[in-house]
């Protein structure tokens, strides 16, 4: 217990100031020998957190009461109730008025808000309009307390009731309250540290007189199951737990959910009707396989569109059977081949079933196709046996005829040679014919790139022999272009003129190339002979019957037919209005040189920010709130930039990241926007690179601009660098990484200039203009690397390890490969036979 020895002339002073403010002295302030610093200290404190707060009196000291409930040592709530029934000022305002009991116990009872309930105290706070100071008893004073408590007791955690007490006393008053709360905190403090503070007379008084107030102030028991370190902050600390928890088990399995390529719904069967089948669950797969979004309460028929009634017929046999269903079924719409799955869910007893649906286009087409081919293989081979063993026959009795005697007679002996030159080339035209059908059918994946029209078909031109008389025309403008593979263009191209060529003995044959609406169309007409069967029959191995097949072996227009199914073009050919034959190639169009950008942010205004900056600079913008949404958006558009914030509506953008990283083909340049500490976390999960969200709008524009340049800046095909198309892909792909200024060399290496090589590459590349942010090594002339060859480019490599480097090869193997990247660097894109091979791109 303090001892009541007499305090020094400050004490004195300190407590008549004390006396004068509150109307009594409360024994916390009380001077005692050799603590006068602190306690005035503490006093001073009270001074200008608590007794000249702006705010209301009365509600200062009902918040005090209220929160004092929490501190086990009951000398504060104890005292500050006092004040507050009118035995001394409260807050220190002579002016105040006093609180009735009653009033004062429902304060004391007030329980502490749940989650629910304090969730509902923070919105109605949340919607006050503008700041008001709340009246004594009311809702919002009430609304006010339970904010006040959770910043009191859980501060770390109270960072929406920090909001919500600004929304409804203004940031000025919320820093008010805030003080007075730093206050209270210390007084409990002092409290704890001295427990042995005797109660005032006043306030033994007031506990003798009110027994039922008395009991529950002195109550520890209620103190204790509301103190912040035993009740709330556990409830709140589980509730946390769990929520995580939760949101874990939801997320992962919300990703999984819309990650799968199998479509999967889950099927309620309606209890008025057996046959009333409703979606319950449905994932995006399901849309993306049918073509169709099926709508969750709709009818299960919806899943499958054209095929319900099959769909309906095995949910009615699964419920009746318990026993799974699997059928395949096409598409009407698509064409799609689907695998489907129908089976009784564990739940509900037999009313709910679940229906998966895979994609199997490809096998029952690649089925459908091998028939085809083995069956035509068979035609294929007693056809060619028929076409050889024509001009054998020929060439055999023509042997046996100069054997018995003709080679000795001049005239015969000429004459039965002419027969076997004509067979022999006869022959020798069929087989190379055979070999060019070979090669277009079997041939690698064909190469696209940028082709001018115009020089393919001026070439072509002057290579035909038309009869005498016949006009051979070029009708195409200058620069016309498509994207395409140039060999089998000219293959195309060629067979339909030489055919031309060959039927025709009068007027002209004209060679075209025009734009149109689906592509670049090129034409090829003549007024010879018609085709005399169809274009159908026309276009088959060896066909026959036709005016356009009677010289040859019937392989031109089939060989023009299979150049053009692997070119993805289309192929026709027609009768003539005036006679003669109209054959048309349609080619796909330009690519468009817009970049394409997918914006993935939970914040709807940042996001709609800088899509309408990309958008104003040319992009083509497309967002999503969530990761699920941008996940599917990424699998159904070719893009060039996606852009991943951290805070997304449905989780964590690193996660989305990581999702997206696995199911892209690596083409796209993939940002994270950063927050803080995501900054490691988006790189680790596969990010490009981390841009600050202040930073985002201006580098999102410049690598937007990058992207376009690059693709714009795919040289043409028929271009003297090389292989324009790998060239290309190598300058493309280093623009994805942020190159703009690419260095392009080409050249030899063998094994006598290997070293001068080396030596002059790495000249160039000290000697470029310092902007220059990119190197495309473009060997793609070279038929053979040669061993020193490989080890001159080892050595480049090495040496140039702090610039972005492509290398275009020709014939690389793995083991050229393992010489060339002694450290394991170098990944292999592509076929060994024709490889562009990147280095880990690095900035200077």
């Amino acid at each position: 217990m303090r001892s009541p020895d007499t305090p020094s002339g400050e004490g004195v002073a300190l407590a008549d100031e004390v006396r004068r403010r509150f109307g009594v002295l409360p024994n916390i302030f009380r001077p005692v020998p050799g603590l006068d610093d602190p306690v005035a200290g503490l006093w001073a404190f009270a001074r200008s957190a608590y007794l000249d707060n702006p705010l209301p009196s009365l509600f200062k000291e009902r918040l005090v009461v209220h929160l004092s409930r929490f501190c086990e040592v009951r000398y504060c709530v104890l005292r500050h109730t006092c004040f507050l029934l009118g035995h001394g000022h409260p807050a220190g305002d002579p002016r105040s008025p006093a609180d009735s009991v009653g009033s004062v116990l429902r304060l004391l009872r007030r329980p502490v808000p749940d989650p629910v309930a304090l969730g509902e105290s923070l919105d109605r706070l949340e919607a006050v309009r503008s700041p008001v100071v709340p009246g004594i008893g009311t809702e919002l004073e009430g609304d006010l307390f339970d904010a006040c408590t959770v910043l009191f007791l859980d501060g770390h955690e109270s960072g929406r009731a920090r909001t919500a007490a600004s929304a409804a006393l203004g940031p000025r008053g919320r820093d008010q309250v805030m003080t007075l709360l730093a206050f209270v905190r210390a007084a409990h403090h002092w409290t704890e540290l001295h427990p042995d503070l005797e109660r005032e007379p006043d306030v033994a008084a007031v506990l003798a007189e009110h027994a039922e107030l008395a009991r529950v102030l002195c109550d520890r028991a209620d103190a204790l199951a509301v103190n912040p370190r035993v009740a709330y902050r556990h409830t709140a600390d589980e509730l946390r737990r769990t929520r995580t928890s939760l949101a874990v088990v939801e997320q992962r399995y919300r990703w999984l959910f819309a990650s799968m390529d199998t479509g999967f719904s889950l099927v309620e069967r309606g209890s008025s009707c057996e046959q009333d089948y409703r979606i319950v669950v449905v994932n995006p797969a399901q849309a993306l396989l049918t073509g169709l979004t099926p709508m969750v309460g709709g009818p299960a028929r919806d899943l499958l569109p054209g095929a319900g009634d099959e769909l309906a017929v095995r949910l009615t046999r699964v419920a009746e059977s318990g026993l799974p269903e699997q059928f395949e079924v096409e598409l009407p719409a698509s064409g799609r081949w689907l695998d489907v799955q129908v089976a009784a869910a564990a739940a509900e007893q037999g009313r709910t079933f679940v229906v998966a649906v895979r994609d199997v286009s490809e096998r029952v087409r690649a089925a459908a196709l091998q028939s085809r081919r083995e069956q035509a293989q068979r035609e294929f081979v007693a056809n060619a046996a028929h076409e050889f063993r024509t001009p054998l026959t020929t060439m055999i009795t023509a042997i046996d005829t100069l054997e018995g005697g003709a080679v000795d007679d001049p005239v015969s002996r000429g004459r039965f040679l002419g027969h076997l030159r004509r067979e022999a080339d006869r022959l020798a035209r069929l087989s190379d014919s055979l070999l060019v059908l070979a090669d277009v059918e079997a041939g690698p994946e064909p190469q696209w790139h940028k082709i001018r029209l115009g020089p393919i078909l001026d070439e072509i031109a002057g290579e035909l022999a038309p009869a005498a008389g016949v006009v051979v025309t070029v009708d195409a403008p200058a620069g016309i272009a498509a994207v395409t593979n140039r060999g089998l263009v000219e293959i195309v191209v060629a067979n339909l003129a030489a055919n031309a060529a060959r039927h025709t003995d009068r007027g002209r044959i004209t060679l075209s190339a025009a734009e149109c609406d689906a592509g670049v169309l090129v034409e090829v007409r003549d007024t010879g002979e018609g085709l005399g069967i169809s274009a159908e029959q026309a276009v088959r191995r060896f066909a026959r019957g036709g005016a356009r097949t009677a010289d040859g072996f019937g392989l031109g227009l089939s060989i023009a037919q299979q150049a053009a199914l692997a070119l993805g073009a289309e192929l026709g050919l027609a009768d003539g209005p005036d006679g003669g034959v109209h054959a048309r190639l349609l080619l796909p169009r330009l690519p468009h040189e817009t970049t394409r950008v997918l914006l993935i942010d939970g914040d709807d205004a940042a996001r709609e920010s800088l899509a309408h900056a990309l958008t104003e600079h040319g992009c083509a913008v497309l967002e999503a709130a969530d990761g699920e949404r941008g996940l599917a958006l990424a699998r159904e558009n070719d893009l060039d930039l996606i852009v991943v914030a951290e805070l997304l509506a449905d989780g964590r953008g690193s996660d989305a990241i990581r999702l997206l990283r696995a199911a892209g083909d690596g083409g796209q340049r993939l940002l994270a926007l950063d927050g803080s500490s995501a900054h490691t976390d988006a790189l680790a999960a596969g990010a490009d690179e981390v841009v600050a969200r202040d930073d985002a709008p201006a580098r999102l524009v410049e690598l937007a601009r990058t992207l376009a340049d690059a693709e714009r800046a795919v040289p043409d095909a028929d271009s003297e660098t090389g292989d324009g198309v790998a060239v290309g892909r190598a300058v493309v792909a280093l623009g994805r990484h942020g190159a703009t200024r690419v260095l392009h060399v080409s050249g030899d290496i063998d094994a006598v200039n290997a070293a001068d090589w080396r030596r002059a590459l790495i000249a160039m590349i000290e000697d470029s203009p310092s902007d220059v942010d990119g190197v495309v090594i473009d060997l793609s002339g070279v038929t053979l690397l040669s061993a020193s060859g490989i080890r001159a480019l080892a050595a480049a490599n090495d040496h140039l390890r702090d610039v972005p480097l492509a290398i275009v090869a020709t014939g690389l193997t793995r083991r050229m490969l393992a010489v060339i990247d002694v450290d394991g660097r170098l990944p292999l894109t592509g076929d060994l036979e024709s490889a562009l091979v990147s280095l880990p791109l690095r900035r200077r």
